[in-house]
């Protein structure tokens, strides 16, 4: 029972982290514009100094977990260790070249797409729903040039 709470709660901690970051990117984002002293390229500097810091803690502080590959290092580590030549995993027979790398990565999403109905029907509406929204995105300067009351800040455009 109590192990069920731990995992409930560590369940809790990170979906409420991801839904908290919905919210705090418009804000942080709208405080950068809005201050006279940063300009609008700080959300993009910003933006990179995130994604390296996030990048480096998880270089070095998450665990490798492709069991094919903890299986390799487990038999060469038990091979340099014991002596014994047994010890050996078939994926260290696998070479990577370019073109299988290329092969796999284009050619499982192509057959995903060509074959299975619920991710062409999902791709389809995905497709559709961002047309709409990069429309409605194109249509802003038109309905903002008609209305004249509106005050010209192209930092606050976003929030008319």
């Amino acid at each position: 029972m109590a192990q069920q709470l731990v995992i409930i709660r560590r369940a809790f901690v990170s979906n409420s982290l991801f839904v908290l970051n919905f919210f705090l990117g418009p804000i942080i984002g709208s405080a950068l514009t809005v201050n006279p002293h940063l300009g609008w390229r700080w959300t993009e500097y910003i933006l990179a100094i995130w994604v390296f810091t996030v990048t480096v803690l998880g270089y070095f502080c998450l665990p490798e977990l492709y069991e094919p590959f903890l299986l390799k290092k487990k038999a060469q580590r038990l091979r340099k260790e014991t002596g014994d030549s047994r010890y050996y995993h078939p994926h260290e027979d696998i070479k990577i070249d370019l073109k299988s790398v290329v092969i796999t990565h284009f050619g499982r999403p192509i057959r995903m797409l060509i074959t299975e109905p619920m991710v062409t029907c999902i791709a389809l509406y995905a497709s559709f729903v961002y047309g709409l929204l990069y429309m409605t995105l194109e249509v802003f300067p038109i309905g903002e040039s008609c209305l004249l009351y509106i005050k010209r800040d192209p930092r606050k455009l976003i929030y008319a």
